[in-house]
């Protein structure tokens, strides 16, 4: 009788977090650099391989079925200037409204983060009191986002790297610290050279860097539904 109440408890729990979403399992490091791999982005940037990290430890607290992350967003002012950058912008599928934005510092120094939250404030700041006429995609301006969707987030986070002088600063890390981060950064900008050339030489076509990446997709209509269904972290287990 006893190990029948015990084994009733046991699918109780695991259908109680089957049904909230909550059997989820974390990825591993191996496992996001893989991930990183596959997609159609240009890696000699540090600031991008975190941005991406970002993106893919985000949607393990924001379940792919419900929600998409937008990477890289920039808004203006009334007069068509620049006035800031977004990282990531969390969108709830179902309504379309934002849910969370993020603010990602690859570096370590307490001036990174300080910067990281003036840019929160400004933007905060310009929502407030409506001066922002036009929110867009950096790599695409003619994709542009309905500021209404905007109007009700509360949830801005600062999200960096562990081991930092002032991680309290933090509202999210990224599970690497400055010195993985760079050979993270390192390991894919190598790892992207070598295909590009291993094409070119097997096809005989003299096409730049850029090119080949172009050919390989665009990050901004790529499917990470799939790429996470690969990994079996997509949905509930």
């Amino acid at each position: 009788m006893k190990n029948f109440w015990i084994s009733l408890l046991v699918a109780l729990s695991l259908l109680s977090f089957s049904s909230l979403g909550l059997s989820r399992r974390n990825l591993t490091t191996q496992e996001i650099e893989q991930m990183l791999l596959k997609l159609p982005v240009d890696y000699s940037t540090k600031g991008i391989v975190a941005e991406e990290v970002a993106r893919i430890t985000v949607y393990q607290l924001f379940p792919i079925e419900e929600y998409e992350i937008r990477r890289g967003l920039q808004y203006f002012d009334s007069e068509g200037l620049t006035a800031g950058e977004l990282d990531i912008v969390v969108f709830e599928r179902s309504s379309g409204k934002v849910v969370m934005v993020g603010e990602v510092k690859s570096g370590s120094s307490e001036a990174g983060i300080r910067k990281a939250l003036q840019q929160k404030e400004r933007f905060l700041e310009y929502m407030k009191k409506g001066l922002i006429a036009k929110i867009t995609l950096q790599t695409n301006p003619d994709i542009t986002f309905d500021l209404s969707r905007f109007a009700e987030f509360k949830d801005f986070r600062i999200i960096g790297v562990v081991g930092q002088q002032h991680e309290e600063l933090l509202d999210m890390t990224l599970g690497l610290d400055r010195r993985q981060m760079n050979e993270l950064s390192r390991r894919l900008k190598d790892f992207q050279r070598y295909r590009w050339k291993s094409f070119r030489k097997r096809t005989g076509q003299n096409i730049n860097f850029h090119t080949y990446l172009r050919r390989l997709g665009n990050i901004d209509t790529f499917d990470f539904t799939s790429l996470f269904e690969d990994y079996n972290c997509a949905r509930a287990f």
